[in-house]
């Protein structure tokens, strides 16, 4: 049964309720074992790199340790008696350190709790902040990080479940390749890049329940966009909207034609940016009501700089993000597929691989739209390109007369060449 108006409205302010409640139970926890368990995670990362690459020595393999060492910052200087500040505008120290240390600014906010901080962070909701606070009452860094693989590991876990028993090897593997190639075991190693993936997976997980049990499915699209916002810092938002299109054209575009889907998949992709968009504008006229921050001409300077340009063009933001791919062996399996496709045509597939065509462009609209953060950021900003390495594989799959290729004279071949051996010996 498919939601109203204002049924989606009444949703989206109980979750703008919700975010507010959360914020604000996350500011009333008890700053003593907080304080106790970040203070013991200085200690023992007190010579961890900002950005360490851990594996494999590439910009896409690496942490980001400066913004989960920034969200640390903001957590101890949470102040449970100055709790709309909090909430609204979590700040912290900073120590100006240059060692390339990531827990140099933490390391002097516990040393300087006497002055005020130097800096706050007010745009963002600070959703993820607020739940690593409710983490950092019970565990240190190493208890959190552990918790976080846990998290994302059953999430995975969860989605290959859920489309293993839903959609066909030619639909799946697509979806699962692209998740391999934004090295998603990364994912696991930071407090930054953890939330969006979650929301995603989980995401897809419950739109395949929807699909399955014939429910409004908008209403998943409002609150995923809604969550994004709250919980994101513009690590790859796009993901929580074009992974699950990509499901939702497996799953439901079959019985629509291309008008038909094409206008579905905008409508679906309009409610979450209106989820997106609005629980941003909830947050800023928040701290603008109660707060005297002037968060509106902060918004201004900073969406004006995020939205030009940083080193290069726009395109350069683009090529940027699409260098991090591993692009060789990416290359060789689109080769692959294109000349399965000239073999073993289907054109009864070409709806399908237009609607997958669409999604794909999504993250390079996005990185056009927003070329200074996709450019300076692209060692995390490119796994939005999720979407579009499985979009552009499924869209070619679809192309591909798989039972043709299955009947086709290889199995045959095989037989008369071993039919030739017997006959020769």
């Amino acid at each position: 049964m498919k939601k109203t108006p204002a049924a989606y409205v009444k949703i989206f302010f109980v979750l703008q309720a919700l975010f507010v409640a959360f914020g604000l139970v996350s500011c009333l926890l008890p700053d003593q074992p907080v304080k106790k368990n970040i203070e013991k995670s200085v200690r023992i990362y007190e010579k961890e790199h900002i950005y360490p690459q851990h594996f494999i020595k590439k910009p896409g393999h690496q942490s980001d340790n400066f913004m989960d060492f920034l969200i640390i910052n903001m957590i101890y200087n949470t102040k449970s008696r100055d709790l709309v500040n909090s909430m609204l505008l979590p700040g912290g120290h900073a120590s100006y350190d240059t060692t390339a240390l990531a827990v140099s600014d933490v390391k002097y906010s516990t040393e300087h709790q006497a002055i005020p901080v130097d800096f706050t962070y007010g745009r963002y909701w600070q959703g993820s902040t607020f739940a690593y606070r409710f983490l950092f009452v019970i565990t240190d860094l190493n208890g959190i990080r552990w918790l976080n693989f846990m998290a994302c590991s059953l999430a995975i876990f969860v989605f290959v479940s859920r489309i293993s028993s839903t959609m066909k090897n030619k639909e799946k593997y697509p979806l699962l390749l692209g998740l391999i190639f934004v090295n998603y075991y990364m994912v696991f190693t930071s407090f930054q890049f953890a939330p969006v993936f979650l929301i995603t997976l989980i995401g897809c997980s419950s739109l395949v329940n929807r699909i399955e049990k014939q429910k409004d499915i908008g209403t998943l699209f409002l609150m995923l966009g809604s969550l994004t916002c709250y919980f994101d810092l513009l690590t790859a938002p796009l993901l929580t909207l074009g992974i699950p299109l990509l499901i939702w054209i497996i799953l439901r575009a079959n019985g629509k034609n291309l008008p038909g889907g094409l206008k579905d998949l905008l409508k679906l992709s309009g409610i979450w940016l209106g989820g997106y968009v609005a629980t941003w504008m909830v947050k800023w006229g928040l701290v603008s009501a109660f707060t005297d921050h002037s968060i509106f001409n902060d918004i201004k300077n900073k969406m004006g700089e995020r939205a030009g340009t940083w080193q290069g063009s726009r395109l350069q933001a683009i090529k940027a993000n699409v260098d991090m791919l591993e692009l060789v062996p990416l290359a060789l399996l689109i080769v692959i597929s294109v000349l399965l496709v000239a073999f073993f045509f289907n054109k009864d597939g070409i709806k399908k691989a237009m609607l997958f065509l669409v999604v794909t462009l999504f993250p390079l609209i996005w990185f056009f739209a927003t070329a200074n953060h996709s450019e300076m950021h692209n060692w995390f900003t490119y796994r939005t390109l999720w979407i579009s390495v499985s979009g552009l594989l499924l869209a070619v799959s679809s192309l591909i007369d798989w039972q043709a290729l299955r009947n086709t004279s290889v199995k045959k071949l095989f037989k008369r060449g071993d039919q030739e051996l017997i006959s020769g010996s």
